[in-house]
Protein backbone atom coordinates (compact mmCIF):
# COMPACT_ATOMS: atom_id res chain seq x y z
CA UNK A 1 0.00 0.00 0.00
CA UNK A 2 1.52 3.30 -1.12
CA UNK A 3 1.41 6.37 1.08
CA UNK A 4 -0.45 9.26 -0.57
CA UNK A 5 1.38 12.30 0.83
CA UNK A 6 -1.00 14.70 -0.89
CA UNK A 7 -3.84 13.89 1.51
CA UNK A 8 -2.27 13.51 4.97
CA UNK A 9 -1.30 15.99 7.66
CA UNK A 10 2.45 16.59 7.86
CA UNK A 11 2.30 16.57 11.66
CA UNK A 12 -0.27 13.97 12.83
CA UNK A 13 -0.36 11.89 9.61
CA UNK A 14 -4.15 11.71 9.61
CA UNK A 15 -6.01 12.03 6.34
CA UNK A 16 -9.64 12.43 7.39
CA UNK A 17 -9.37 15.99 8.74
CA UNK A 18 -9.86 19.42 7.21
CA UNK A 19 -6.39 20.56 6.16
CA UNK A 20 -4.57 23.41 4.45
CA UNK A 21 -1.26 23.87 2.59
CA UNK A 22 1.45 24.98 5.01
CA UNK A 23 3.50 26.62 2.24
CA UNK A 24 0.74 29.00 1.15
CA UNK A 25 -1.23 29.54 4.38
CA UNK A 26 -0.37 32.36 6.78
CA UNK A 27 -0.96 32.78 10.47
CA UNK A 28 -2.40 36.25 9.89
CA UNK A 29 -1.96 37.55 13.44
CA UNK A 30 1.81 37.01 13.21
CA UNK A 31 2.15 37.32 9.41
CA UNK A 32 4.09 34.07 9.04
CA UNK A 33 3.69 30.95 6.92
CA UNK A 34 2.82 27.74 8.74
CA UNK A 35 5.88 26.08 7.17
CA UNK A 36 8.08 28.80 8.72
CA UNK A 37 6.39 28.37 12.11
CA UNK A 38 7.05 24.63 11.93
CA UNK A 39 10.72 25.31 11.21
CA UNK A 40 11.02 27.79 14.09
CA UNK A 41 9.25 25.55 16.63
CA UNK A 42 10.93 22.24 15.76
CA UNK A 43 14.09 20.75 14.33
CA UNK A 44 12.12 20.08 11.13
CA UNK A 45 13.06 22.28 8.18
CA UNK A 46 10.25 21.71 5.67
CA UNK A 47 10.92 22.39 2.01
CA UNK A 48 8.22 22.49 -0.65
CA UNK A 49 10.13 19.99 -2.82
CA UNK A 50 11.09 17.51 -0.08
CA UNK A 51 8.45 15.00 -1.20
CA UNK A 52 6.74 15.04 2.20
CA UNK A 53 3.16 16.11 2.95
CA UNK A 54 2.42 19.80 2.46
CA UNK A 55 -0.84 19.78 4.40
CA UNK A 56 -1.47 20.55 8.04
CA UNK A 57 -4.82 19.76 9.61
CA UNK A 58 -6.72 22.43 11.53
CA UNK A 59 -6.01 20.74 14.89
CA UNK A 60 -2.26 20.64 14.29
CA UNK A 61 -2.40 24.18 12.92
CA UNK A 62 -3.92 25.39 16.21
CA UNK A 63 -1.26 23.55 18.21
CA UNK A 64 1.46 25.00 16.00
CA UNK A 65 0.12 28.55 16.52
CA UNK A 66 0.14 28.03 20.30
CA UNK A 67 3.68 26.64 20.21
CA UNK A 68 4.86 29.52 18.03
CA UNK A 69 3.23 32.11 20.28
CA UNK A 70 4.77 30.41 23.33
CA UNK A 71 8.22 30.50 21.70
CA UNK A 72 7.78 34.21 20.94
CA UNK A 73 6.78 34.84 24.55
CA UNK A 74 9.88 32.99 25.79
CA UNK A 75 12.14 34.95 23.44
CA UNK A 76 10.57 38.27 24.44
CA UNK A 77 10.86 37.48 28.15
CA UNK A 78 14.49 36.45 27.70
CA UNK A 79 15.27 39.75 25.93
CA UNK A 80 13.52 41.78 28.63
CA UNK A 81 15.29 39.94 31.45
CA UNK A 82 18.70 40.41 29.82
CA UNK A 83 17.97 44.11 29.28
CA UNK A 84 16.89 44.50 32.91
CA UNK A 85 20.01 42.66 34.07
CA UNK A 86 22.23 44.84 31.90
CA UNK A 87 20.62 48.00 33.28
CA UNK A 88 20.98 46.65 36.81
CA UNK A 89 24.66 45.85 36.28
CA UNK A 90 25.29 49.32 34.85
CA UNK A 91 23.67 50.92 37.87
CA UNK A 92 25.54 48.57 40.20
CA UNK A 93 28.89 49.30 38.55
CA UNK A 94 28.40 53.05 38.70
CA UNK A 95 27.76 52.83 42.43
CA UNK A 96 30.59 50.42 43.20
CA UNK A 97 33.12 52.51 41.29
CA UNK A 98 32.92 55.03 44.14
CA UNK A 99 34.63 52.52 46.48
CA UNK A 100 32.62 53.00 49.63
CA UNK A 101 34.63 51.70 52.57
CA UNK A 102 33.06 50.99 55.92
CA UNK A 103 35.42 51.19 58.85
CA UNK A 104 34.29 49.85 62.18
CA UNK A 105 35.60 50.99 65.56
CA UNK A 106 36.11 47.91 67.68
CA UNK A 107 37.42 49.93 70.63
CA UNK A 108 34.15 49.64 72.55
CA UNK A 109 33.74 45.91 71.94
CA UNK A 110 35.02 43.60 74.66
CA UNK A 111 35.46 39.88 74.24
CA UNK A 112 35.07 38.37 77.68
CA UNK A 113 34.44 34.68 77.30
CA UNK A 114 36.51 33.65 80.27
CA UNK A 115 39.16 32.04 78.08
CA UNK A 116 41.30 35.12 77.74
CA UNK A 117 40.93 35.22 73.96
CA UNK A 118 42.28 38.32 72.27
CA UNK A 119 40.78 39.56 69.06
CA UNK A 120 42.51 42.12 66.89
CA UNK A 121 40.71 44.44 64.51
CA UNK A 122 39.31 43.04 61.32
CA UNK A 123 39.63 45.11 58.19
CA UNK A 124 36.80 44.39 55.79
CA UNK A 125 36.67 45.94 52.37
CA UNK A 126 32.96 45.61 51.63
CA UNK A 127 33.17 46.67 48.00
CA UNK A 128 35.83 44.13 47.09
CA UNK A 129 34.15 41.47 49.19
CA UNK A 130 37.34 40.18 50.78
CA UNK A 131 38.79 39.99 54.23
CA UNK A 132 42.23 41.48 54.31
CA UNK A 133 43.45 40.67 57.81
CA UNK A 134 42.17 38.29 60.44
CA UNK A 135 44.20 37.55 63.55
CA UNK A 136 42.86 35.48 66.40
CA UNK A 137 44.99 34.31 69.25
CA UNK A 138 45.42 33.70 72.96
Amino acid sequence: MALDVTKICRICLESDKISFDMYTSFYEKRNILYSDMLAKCTQIKPHIEDGLPQLICNDCGRQLKRAYTFNLQCDESDKRLKLMLAKSEIKGNSLSNGLVKDELDFGDIKCDNGLGANMELLTLDETAGDIRNIKLGK
